[in-house]
């Protein structure tokens, strides 16, 4: 959903979803809070296999998860690097898929993008492992 001037535009259900590579990295210099921002806080995936009883995204996005490539992760955070010095990832299922958050730690690592970094929610126990 999504406002335009005093009209509510409610999107079609999609079937599945979209390539969130192909879509376009936060624009902050619009916000006019921007001081207010003390994070850049990226999404590198969206949806959630799981029926948690305490949790919405299934209801909003169905059973349904899909993800970012680990180099378009990258070159988002480095767009970020000039006007951050941290960022959160805010998935709701970062390690859904631990060989995708390995194959992200490494090109991290290797990109030489020096920001602090945390996941402050979206990290499943069951999804861990020893590395």
């Amino acid at each position: 959903m999504f406002r335009v001037g005093d009209s509510i535009i409610v999107n079609q259900k999609r079937e599945k979803l979209i390539d969130l590579d192909s879509l376009p990295y936060p624009n902050y210099s619009v916000c006019d809070k921007r001081e207010l921002l003390t994070s850049y806080h990226i999404t590198t995936s969206r949806g959630c296999p799981y029926k948690c009883t305490y949790c919405a995204v299934p209801m909003i996005n169905g059973r349904r998860w899909g993800f970012r490539s680990v180099e378009n992760i990258v070159d988002d955070i480095r767009s970020a690097e000039k006007e951050f010095d941290r960022f959160s990832i805010i998935d709701d299922t970062f390690t859904q898929d631990i060989s995708r958050a390995k194959r992200f730690c490494a090109e991290y690592i290797k990109s030489g993008i020096k920001l602090i970094w945390g996941l402050p929610y979206g990290v499943r126990a069951d999804k861990l492992d020893e590395d």
